[in-house]
């Protein structure tokens, strides 16, 4: 467990030849973003010795986007598969459990206590349960209406960035029949949340939200942009 909460303070770097899990001086780092990186290729394992220099002392698996911590543990997707690895020792990880999720790409990923959300290009999302990392079991589906950009879960709740097909609230008290709970046609492509409010990114504009109310939602503020084409979205100390 100490490795682990090293290892997820310490993240920080973007490495576009693979997903890496890295050391470096914390100083230079910032906790409060995501520890996702972002590959087409092979995700390694690193050391860094310097700034400048790296050193890679393991590999975990096959064509990667998206990385999630949890526990001792991460949750990777690895082409249409969602695979957990275990880093209790970084040096050698370990392929926990493989699952296959429909037949196209996963986009996204987002975990939360003991169940994660996988978004697909075009098979929908997936509820998914955690409890036992070795043998995860597919509990829910969401039907695709188009690309999933980003998802966010709270409580019951389901919260996904669905491009051209708007910002879409699920219900997911029941994940075997998930519920649409609310609907804005407006392109939406990031999301975030903070207790009782919702940021939303159009790519040409910040909307705040309460979502004390997931069925809903009241927009609190607009921010326009003055472009088009934003696709990220974070939070920083409130």
């Amino acid at each position: 467990m100490k490795m682990h909460n090293f290892l997820l303070c310490m993240i920080g770097f973007i490495l576009f030849s693979g997903i890496s899990l890295a050391t470096a001086p914390s100083s230079g780092l910032k906790p409060d973003f995501p520890n996702l990186l972002y590959t087409q290729y092979i995700p390694s394992l690193l050391t860094i010795p310097t700034a400048s220099q790296l050193t890679k002392i393991a590999d975990i698996g096959g064509r990667t986007n998206t990385i999630i911590f949890k526990d001792y543990y991460v949750c990777a997707n690895e082409g249409r598969n969602l695979v957990i690895i275990d880093l209790s020792d970084p040096t050698t990880p370990q392929l926990m459990s493989k699952l296959q999720l429909g037949e196209s790409f996963i986009t996204n990923l987002f975990v939360s206590g003991e169940k994660a959300l996988a978004c697909t290009e075009f098979s929908g999302t997936y509820i998914i349960d955690l409890t036992n990392p070795y043998t995860p079991v597919i509990i829910g589906h969401i039907p695709a209406i188009g690309i999933v950009y980003e998802t966010y879960f709270a409580g019951n709740y389901a919260y996904l960035a669905e491009g051209k097909n708007g910002f879409n609230i699920y219900d997911i008290t029941n994940p075997e029949q998930p519920q649409t709970v609310y609907h804005n046609a407006d392109s939406t492509y990031n999301i975030r949340i903070n207790g009782a409010f919702c940021y939303t990114c159009s790519g040409s504009k910040i909307t705040e939200l309460n979502v004390n109310n997931p069925a809903s939602p009241q927009i609190i503020t607009e921010f326009k942009l003055g472009f088009d084409n934003a696709r990220m979205l974070y939070l920083h100390n409130n």
